[in-house]
This record gives C-alpha cells, structure tokens and sequence, in this order.
C-alpha cells in the first residue's frame, strides 16, 4: 500500500531528512574538508540554526497525537490549561521503550493493547 499524506511525511523525515541531519551534525565538531569556487581547499564547520515547525508538524515528527498530548513534553490534553505545573519532556530513549513494547504486544497478537498503550501516552503507531 503506497504511503500518503502524514505517513508519507513522516517516512521522508526518517529515512532522508534525519540521516542528512545527523550527519551534518556530525561534521559540525569536526569539520570537513570542501573546495571552494577559487579551488582552494578548507575544512569547514557547517552549522545548522533552527529546524521550526507548528503544533500540527510537531507532532508528526514525534508520532503525537494531535490535540490529545504535548509533543514536547509528556502533558496531555486536560493538562493544557494548567501551564503552572512543569511537566517532564518526552526524550528518545523513553518514547523508544514505549514504542517497543507496543511493538511487542502486538508480535504477541495483543493489537488493541498496544493500540490502548499509544492512545493512553498520547502517541500514534506508524510503521516507518
């Protein structure tokens, strides 16, 4: 089945956009070497300022629920008005784990668990 619309985003984000970003990273520390047009060669330390999106884009790219959960932090809808209380950030590393245990439950042929998990912390399940 051919990818549209959010999940055709999503994928072009993960499989050409991420891997250009890490390596641009990358050679940000430690330079690379580049001619320039007087054919002189350097090493430069390229430098990319700000990747910005709206609400709607964010949580695309976080596999967030629009308008159910924060894509930055682990806030959800009914906590939206309370901007008093500081909530903790959604990182790589504790989204991966939820990720991987909907992906086990359903391996383990439990769906409506796993899709019950996502819903509950907010995310979506898109196979990228």
């Amino acid at each position: 089945m051919p990818l549209r619309g959010n999940d055709l985003y999503i994928y072009l984000v993960c499989k050409i956009l991420y891997p250009l970003l890490s390596y641009i990273s990358s050679i940000s520390y430690s330079g690379c070497l580049w001619k320039g047009a007087d054919e002189i060669v350097r090493r430069c330390y390229p430098v990319l300022l700000a990747f910005q999106v709206d609400y709607p884009e964010a949580c695309m790219l976080t596999l967030v629920r629009q308008n159910h959960a924060c894509p930055t932090c682990i806030a959800r809808k009914f906590d939206f008005a309370d901007l008093q209380t500081r909530r903790p950030e959604r990182t790589v590393k504790d989204m991966t784990k939820i990720f991987y245990h909907a992906r086990d439950l359903e391996i383990n042929g439990d769906n409506k668990k796993a899709e019950e998990m996502l819903q509950n912390k907010g995310l979506v399940n898109i196979e990228v």
